[in-house]
């Protein structure tokens, strides 16, 4: 089947590359729809550091095989200037590769690739995707095929993922690269880069980010930070309090090529959780360097119950109604043995068995609304608004 061509070019970042005129085509983000993997998810970016671009994204009409267990056939084209050349050539841990890394020269650039494929309930995945650095950009080109419904779904046929492939390696393949990256320094070097605790008598989450980098601009040097799921990062102020959010998986200007950053790293998972706290200095060549942190879990209450009263984690934030001198209990995670139990002013030291803790709601404070939360020598547990009836 023989298609006229159109070109995509992209000025900014120096991409172009000849496609078949009646495919579709979407610049930037995807956002979701037809533009995703079906039930395996979104058609995924694979650099190793945040800063990943995604410039354009072509694939093939559904409609060009009907009849046909396609999904979605694409090319997708991403870049990342906040990689060095090394950790170009990588790709994540959990990227499912399958059989030998490859190596493909495209635009007299070499690429290094990596063959994924994945499947579950009759939805299969695969793909290569390819990284080549070039004047200080990782760009990541990808080609994939995902179906689903074949031997499933009656009278459905296999689509030619052969032919496919074959299509979409030729897109790739007529990529040309000719973008030159942000302004950088000549050779920046890291002296020193720690992550340590604030201090010993902080919560075992509060650290200090402190780094030193030689020959590079206060605007060419970036912190980031990786984070999943319940991990929740904060800047802590001067005065030594929980300031605004630090932004997860995103590359922040440290405004200074030598620094410190104070940071409150609440993980709310209710088990340990891992985290990456890393530094990176535009330059020829670039450098980065990358601390890994292990986080214990905060206390987490799940519920709380008692007096004819019952709060559950994510019910609609209103006061929950406490009586005065009636038992309660708090069933939760991360617990440590030995807790202290904060209703507005006043601590009142709890025991755990690591799930449950029983308390006596007090007697002493006047009736009013206080917050409510659960302290150790970890940190401090989420805040439950309380309402305390006398």
């Amino acid at each position: 089947m023989c298609f006229a061509q159109a070109t995509y070019t992209n000025p900014r970042y120096g991409i172009s590359f000849a496609y078949p005129k009646a495919y579709d085509i979407k610049e930037g983000d995807l956002g979701g729809g037809d533009w995703e993997l079906g039930y395996l998810g979104s058609i995924p970016m694979e650099f190793v550091a945040p800063g990943g671009v995604r410039v354009v994204t072509v694939k093939i009409p559904k409609d060009a095989y009907p009849g046909t267990d396609l999904g979605i056939a694409f090319v997708t084209v991403s870049l990342n200037e906040y990689l060095t050349q090394e950790e170009c050539e990588q790709f994540p841990d959990d990227v499912s590769g399958i059989g030998k890394p490859v190596t493909k020269k495209i635009g007299g650039i070499v690429f290094h690739g990596i063959v994924q494929g994945e499947g579950g309930m009759s939805h299969e995945f695969a793909a290569t995707y390819y990284h080549g650095f070039t004047r200080g950009r990782c760009y990541e080109l990808g080609e994939g095929v995902a179906t689903s419904g074949y031997g499933s779904v009656d009278g459905m046929n296999k689509v030619d993922e052969t032919k496919l492939f074959a299509i979409l390696d030729k897109i790739v393949g007529g990529v040309t690269l000719r973008g030159k990256g942000h302004a950088v320094a000549a050779s920046p070097s890291i002296g020193s880069f720690a992550v340590t605790h604030v201090a010993e008598t902080s919560p075992t989450g509060n650290y200090r980010v402190s780094w030193d980098v030689k020959g590079a601009a206060a605007d060419q040097v970036w912190l980031s930070v990786s984070c999943s799921g319940d991990l929740n990062i904060l800047e802590i102020t001067d005065a030594g309090e929980e300031g605004p959010s630090f932004p997860c998986d995103v590359n922040q200007v440290t405004k200074a090529a030598t620094g410190s950053l104070d940071l409150a790293f609440r993980n709310m998972s209710g088990g340990e959780a891992k985290t990456t706290v890393r530094l990176f200095a535009a330059g020829s060549p670039s450098v980065s360097r990358t601390f890994a942190i292990s986080l214990p879990p905060l206390p987490v209450i799940i519920s709380i119950s008692g007096g004819g009263e019952r709060y559950v984690h994510g019910m609609p934030d209103k006061p929950f109604r406490m009586a005065a001198g009636q038992i309660f209990q708090i069933i939760g995670v991360g617990l440590l043995p030995k807790e202290i139990l904060w209703i507005g002013p006043m601590s009142i030291p709890v025991e755990s068995d690591g799930q449950k803790i029983n308390f006596i709601s007090p007697t002493s404070l006047p009736g009013a609304e206080y917050p409510l939360f659960l302290a150790n020598e970890r940190g401090k547990s989420d805040v439950l608004k309380i309402e305390l009836i006398k």
